[in-house]
């Protein structure tokens, strides 16, 4: 799963946001530790405090989809989109969890919103390919693993080489 890092903001006790941004802090750093249920209450204390906190959102739902609770990692998902439509990672992070659920048609479309926001997301065009290929859309599957591997992608590229396919 993608992390990304969120600035150390400097603090104001008069500043619930700036609170927020301090408990999404910790969150991540829970994260990096590997102490999910502390992440979780890092995360619920700054949407406590910052309700339009999507960073909070997405982030706790990485941790629901790490420890197997997808339903609410997709509902974070859902609302980190909802506060900001252009969340790259939110959509990715969903297709991956509708990918784990089987839902492969929902899984591709968020897989092309991302594409969309950021079209040099190699791990999305691999993850789509690979959705793809499950569906048996072969051709498709063949485009994506392509372009992942054109972006520098080695899973893409080893996958291409060992099934002698040329890109």
């Amino acid at each position: 799963m993608l992390f990304f890092a969120v600035p150390v903001i400097s603090l104001s006790a008069a500043d619930p946001t700036s609170d927020a941004s301090a408990f999404l802090q910790k969150g991540i750093n829970s994260i990096q530790s590997e102490d999910y249920q502390q992440a979780i209450k890092d995360f619920d204390k700054a949407i406590e405090l910052n309700p339009n906190l999507a960073e909070a959102y997405n982030n706790r739902g990485l941790v629901y989809g790490k420890l197997g609770n997808l339903q609410q990692a997709i509902k974070d998902f859902d609302k980190a989109i909802e506060l900001n439509p252009r969340y790259t990672e939110a959509y990715y992070s969903r297709g991956i969890a509708f990918g784990k659920l089987g839902n492969l048609q929902q899984e591709i479309k968020d897989y092309d919103k991302a594409i969309e926001l950021n079209p040099d997301l190699a791990q999305a065009y691999y993850n789509r390919g690979n959705a793809h290929m499950n569906l048996g859309n072969l051709q498709q599957a063949t485009k994506d693993l392509k372009t992942a591997a054109l972006l520098g992608l080695k899973e893409a590229q080893y996958f291409l080489v060992s099934q002698e396919i040329e890109w």
